[in-house]
């Protein structure tokens, strides 16, 4: 491929000082997203990319190949609702699904609300909705233009109408509908937070009355930096808040409803991560880090809070709330778990002795998950893998069984794909695993192009999946590509310790694993360097800036999706200041050092452009 020339980037002379040390940073005016300048300067990248791709056949090819494959039907695990089933659905012709519900009695289905009529171009999204008690009304937020900031609607579900009320300020909060569906908890900021996730309020909303007639039920106002995320109870008497201040743990305290203003503190440590399960009268189920790095179920009593009664143990699997932890349904504690990055499912009697194990297709992920009020007999939830497309089934309880629900057909024959895993060491020794996908009749010979993913951070485990933002593996892989996915320390594919190996001071430690999985690939023969291509975003966009800024000849390509790149000010944007517990401050003069020695932006050497040799 010729050189390209892209478009200069202009530099100033600006200088920071951070700690008695000048730091330059001649980009600072690209801070200034909506500026024409930098508008202009996006465009003219963008214009790069698109003629050099614009006529490529493969580009063109690959292209078609994917709409096609993007084009199956996709569902949600339903909520249930008084015999109805409420979901999600898609079938990847439009930007956006239609909620439908379906009635359980009769299998006839109707949709509630097409996403698609809330906006023209389909920039407006619906990122939760709840259906009240008896299935009439639906409480559904709407985010517009990519907005972390929703409003909330509500729907009468049998005419599609919707009613007056308009709740603002709120921020994908769950919504807590009284059995009568008279009312609902949420969550929502006041104004003086500005954009930041701060002052965070739990507020009553009654159907029919504005949004300043709301009751204030919660708040902390002498701790503006604790978020609620308050979630009620099956037998309404409850909310339980799970409280955080930043992503690496999070407290469990219970608002009894027949006793206003009380707080109860189940747990009040937020160094370790904690999730409400379900209770039993005054008997809280609880799945929690703290004793455990790779979580415990354990039940705390209303009346004796200080005491925690350990019900499962901790063992060889990893149980977190990032894919499923543990959950109440029909007498028994269903436990979702990981074991070396796949999902299994197992039931537990309510003293804690394994019941059963419930056979899932094939090894996978389990990404999202639905379950109703407690005393159902059953679940669901939705399970995909490298050459499995996502696919919603009902799990019946305490039977096992496993049952498609809506499932998606698509034009592909998934025995052609071989999914291995190894292990390979990092730097300092420590095995980590990777998963290697490619279609059987292609050769690991050296030749192979290889796309490889990755992300390690906020103890987010990167499991297998059918695609990577949405695009189905499979076009890659058909034309004989090779994907990749290491699972890096900073994740949490083996619990906190995994995730506390690669974090704050220990970063460095995600890209040299990174880095050590590139050299597997080249010294076993799958690839050559400059037949390595890699992909992050956000964590992983930070991940994939590093790894070029650090190592440009061991990299034919990247894709930096949405990164971190400049490590000194990440903090002073967006919800930034909620990740200092994972990364650290610049403000902090030890912290400072480790975030300066990495910063992507702070490490661009002038002239050295990526060059596998």
């Amino acid at each position: 491929m010729p050189r390209i020339d892209y478009p200069a980037s202009r530099t100033t002379d600006h200088v920071d000082t951070y700690h008695g040390e000048t730091v330059p940073d001649p980009y600072r005016w690209l801070e200034e997203m909506q500026s024409p300048e930098v508008l202009g300067w996006a465009e003219a990248q963008t214009a790069i990319t698109e003629s050099i791709l614009r006529d490529d056949p493969r580009w063109i090819h690959l292209r078609q190949r994917l709409n096609t494959l993007a084009k199956f039907n996709k569902v949600t695990p339903p909520i249930m609702a008084a015999g109805k089933l409420f979901f999600f659905e898609n079938d990847g012709t439009t930007s956006q699904p239609k909620i439908v519900m379906l009635d359980e009695s009769t299998g006839e289905a109707r949709i509630v609300l097409d996403v698609n009529t809330l906006s023209t171009d389909g920039t407006v999204a619906v990122p939760i909705f709840k259906p009240s008690p008896d299935g009439a009304l639906m409480a559904y937020a709407i985010a517009d233009g990519g907005s972390d900031w929703n409003v909330v609607r509500v729907l009468n579900v049998a005419t599609g109408e919707n009613l007056p009320d308009v709740l603002e300020r709120t921020r994908y909060t769950p919504i807590g509908w009284l059995e009568d569906g008279s009312a609902f908890y949420y969550a929502r900021y006041p104004e003086k937070s500005g954009s930041d996730m701060q002052f965070s309020q739990v507020w009553l909303h009654r159907i029919g009355t504005p949004q300043s007639d709301d009751t204030l039920i919660f708040e902390t106002p002498d701790r503006p930096e604790l978020n609620h995320v308050p979630l009620l109870t099956d037998d309404r008497k409850y909310i339980v808040l799970n409280t955080w201040k930043d992503l690496n743990g999070s407290r469990i305290w219970v608002l009894p409803l027949d006793r206003p203003g009380e707080v109860v503190k189940l747990i009040d440590d937020d160094s370790q991560a904690s999730a409400f399960s379900g209770n039993i009268g005054t008997r809280f189920y609880i799945v929690t880090q703290h004793g455990a790095p790779r979580g415990r179920v354990v039940y705390i009593d209303l009346d004796a809070p200080g005491e925690m009664h350990e019900v499962i143990p901790e063992g060889d699997g990893v149980v977190s709330g990032y894919f499923g932890g543990a959950a109440l349904c029909n007498g028994h504690l269903v436990v979702l778990s990981l074991k070396d990055v796949t999902s299994r499912i197992d039931y537990y009697t309510l003293d804690g002795q394994h019941a059963r194990s419930v056979d899932l297709p094939t090894l996978g992920t389990i990404g999202m998950h639905s379950f109703g009020e407690a005393d159902r007999a059953d679940f669901y939830i939705r399970f995909e893998s490298f050459a499995y497309p996502p696919t919603v089934f009902r799990i019946g309880v305490p039977d096992g069984g496993v049952s498609p629900f809506r499932p998606p057909k698509l034009d592909f024959d998934p025995s052609s794909i071989l999914v291995d895993q190894v292990f390979y060491p990092s730097k300092d020794g420590t095995n980590i695993p990777m998963f290697i996908v490619h279609r059987a009749d292609v050769p690991l010979d050296g030749r192979a192009p290889v796309y490889m993913t990755a992300y390690g951070g906020f103890a987010v485990p990167v499991m297998p999946s059918f695609g990577v933002q949405g695009a189905p593996w499979m076009a890659w892989l058909e034309l004989g590509g090779v994907v990749a996915v290491p699972n890096l320390r900073g994740g949490g594919e083996y619990g906190e310790e995994w995730h506390r190996a690669g974090m704050l001071a220990k970063k460095q430690v995600v890209f040299d694993d990174l880095h050590a999985a590139a050299e597997w690939l080249e010294a076993n023969g799958v690839t050559h360097r400059s037949r390595l291509g890699i992909q992050g975003g956000s964590n992983g966009g930070l991940l994939t800036s590093a790894a070029i800024t650090q190592r440009p000849d061991l990299y034919g390509a990247a894709v930096v999706a949405v990164p971190l790149t400049d490590m000194l000010r990440y903090q002073y944007f967006t919800i930034g200041r909620l990740w200092i517990g994972e990364y650290g401050s610049s403000e902090d003069p030890e912290q400072y050092a480790w975030l300066k020695a990495y910063s992507p932006l702070h490490n661009i050497k002038p002239g050295v452009i990526i060059h596998p040799r």
